[in-house]
């Protein structure tokens, strides 16, 4: 199966485009807007502070737009997520921004004053909703592989691949073959900023030169999170999807390449969470030091301590370790990680 969609190497060089003309404006702190109408595209870098690939790239975007006029067939938002997380390096200020994006104004269990990331949600979410295409970028604090997570239940979830396949995933750079899917939400209960945009979609899809643009929100994590040199990629497949959507297109449409979508994608799904309770904890047998850890049937990876108990994986089957804490992470009551299972492919 192939798609026509204009090289990497051309659109990312692009500057002169063709459309409504438009200037970007600053709509709210750190949030950027250009262009109107559909299809909507969202991009978020900064999330999490430390994270610092999604900001580079959300950055390059704001200063080659920011000045110049825009011709853009639809709208697209730019946004940092966390601006001071973002000045002081830390991945939050108060609490996670990407557990906070949910229609509830405050929490009766935050001090006064450590409202931050709630604040900061509210002001981002009028820009998550409707959309046709939301990319977060982020990165992990262990050793990971590149992957993307894509939001929602098992039903539907072959069409949101193909969805979010066509428009960005196939731009990435050729080591990313990896999704990880959470129907259950036992991440952040259904609160982060791709499970938002799901909530609240277009009723119904885009329609585009005869087409229809089907959703697609996607969160990218492109490594480690102090790696920044997957930027420049990451910022090429941007400018890739905008061309896909036909929101920024280059004139030069005969540079435009055949690319197929022949890519082996390998798909996982979260089905444990296990967190600090006020035993203590430990990693053990060399478990919990990078992303996608392999565990095999019934292997002891955790220790709690105060009484000592271990922590195994499910027996059966593999399981993979997803998004282990470092102790600089380690909160009460918070996860430490998460157990996922490899799909087979009538699976998805």
């Amino acid at each position: 199966m192939v798609s026509r969609v204009a090289s990497l190497r051309t659109v990312a060089g692009a500057r002169r485009c063709f459309g409504a003309a438009a200037r970007l404006s600053e709509i709210a702190p750190s949030v950027w807007r250009v262009g109107e109408g559909r299809p909507r595209v969202a991009v978020l870098g900064g999330v999490h502070g430390n994270e610092l690939s999604g900001v580079e790239v959300v950055k390059r975007l704001v200063s080659e737009m920011r000045g110049t006029t825009e011709h853009v067939e639809g709208e697209i938002t730019l946004a940092i997520g966390n601006p001071p997380a973002v000045s002081r390096g830390v991945r939050f200020i108060h609490q996670d921004l990407n557990r906070c994006f949910q229609e509830v104004v405050g929490d009766p269990a935050m001090p006064l004053g450590m409202e931050h990331e709630q604040s900061r949600a509210q002001v981002l979410m009028p820009s998550l909703r409707g959309l046709d295409v939301l990319l977060d970028l982020h990165a992990t604090n262990k050793p990971s592989k590149p992957f993307a997570r894509l939001p929602g239940p098992v039903a539907g979830r072959k069409e949101r691949f193909a969805s979010a396949e066509r428009v960005f995933l196939r731009a990435l750079p050729a080591s990313c073959r990896t999704i990880l899917w959470d129907p259950d939400t036992l991440i952040a209960g259904g609160a982060m900023s791709d499970e938002y945009a799901l909530q609240h979609a277009p009723f119904e899809a885009c329609q585009r030169s005869g087409e229809q643009i089907h959703p697609a929100y996607i969160c990218y994590e492109s490594g480690l999170a102090s790696d920044k040199s997957s930027a420049g990629a990451i910022y090429s497949a941007v400018h890739a999807c905008f061309a896909e959507l036909g929101v920024l297109r280059c004139p030069n449409t005969d540079s435009a390449v055949e690319e197929a979508l022949g890519r082996e994608w390998e798909h996982f799904e979260i089905t444990d969470v296990f967190k600090l309770d006020s035993r203590g904890y430990e990693w053990i047998n060399g478990f919990g030091s990078q992303n996608f850890q392999v565990l095999p049937p019934g292997a002891a990876f955790g220790r709690r301590l105060e009484p000592p108990e271990e922590l195994h994986a499910p027996t059966g089957r593999d399981s993979y370790l997803i998004f282990p804490k470092g102790k600089a992470f380690w909160i009460p009551g918070w996860p430490l990680g998460w157990l996922a299972r490899k799909l087979m492919p009538e699976e998805l």
